[in-house]
């Protein structure tokens, strides 16, 4: 059974990820139906680029299975905060800066997306649904300083391991919650880290290699699940104490 975990008064939420995979349709050009999925009117606002992989010839890209579910064009909205990427068979919702909350917003833009790709591929076949959430723990606002302050023992030989690290875990392994938690020091994290950060905890709920559906009510129940999932590893790192402490008063 599940925990209902609290809203914390200042998030550590960086950016916020949910993917579809889907098979691709044959004989339909990866452009006329990225710009079919491009043409919702939530989305007709944002900025368009193609991304650098599109030059690679279609063919090449589906023999590379590193390249095989790579989006070639991205949507972007005018404050940044809502990038849409598309790809013959992948449709990819991210939010940064600023996290609304899934209720107020996050939730409504994966839903959105997910009733789009199936009003425009009124048959599609996914395979695989994701959910990643990147986490910057921060001295100031959490005032979580070092690793003794989670809840988390890293020992080896005995010996407490608390400066540098790089730690990954999976859990729910071979079902369609799987995640893979992964809990750094700032030195091994790359990308935008507001400073002060003393860890980076990013969390990666997918499901599992059989799955498949094509029924649009599995995908938004996987999506709620999921969130649930990846608030189960979040606290359960973040440990009892600091979640009463940052709880939102």
């Amino acid at each position: 059974m599940s925990t209902q975990h609290p809203t914390l008064e200042n998030d550590a939420i960086l950016e916020a990820v949910f993917e579809i995979r889907f098979q691709h349709v044959e004989g339909v050009l990866p452009e006329f139906f990225c710009a079919q999925i491009a043409n919702n009117s939530d989305w007709i606002a944002y900025s368009q680029k193609k991304l650098p992989i599109a030059e690679i010839p279609e063919s090449f890209r589906r023999k590379d299975p590193n390249l095989h579910h790579k989006p070639i064009i991205e949507l972007a909205s005018e404050d940044d905060q809502i990038v849409i990427r598309l790809g013959p068979d992948v449709l990819i919702v991210s939010r940064r800066g600023d996290y609304p909350g899934w209720d107020a917003a996050f939730g409504g833009e994966v839903n959105n997306a997910t009733t789009h790709l199936f009003k425009v591929l009124a048959d599609v076949k996914v395979s695989r649904l994701g959910m990643r959430y990147i986490n910057a723990l921060r001295s100031d606002i959490h005032e979580i300083q070092g690793v003794a302050d989670l809840e988390v023992d890293l020992r080896i030989e005995k010996r407490e391991i608390s400066d540098h690290f790089n730690l990954s875990f999976r859990t729910n392994v071979g079902t369609d919650f799987e995640a893979l938690t992964r809990l750094s020091t700032v030195d091994f994290a790359s990308g935008n880290i507001p400073e002060n950060t003393s860890f980076v905890l990013d969390i990666d709920v997918h499901t599992s290699e059989k799955f498949e559906t094509n029924d649009m009510d599995a995908v938004f129940a996987w999506a709620e699940k999921a969130r649930t999932e990846k608030n189960e590893r979040f606290f359960s790192v973040l440990g009892e104490t600091n979640k009463e402490r940052l709880r939102k008063k």
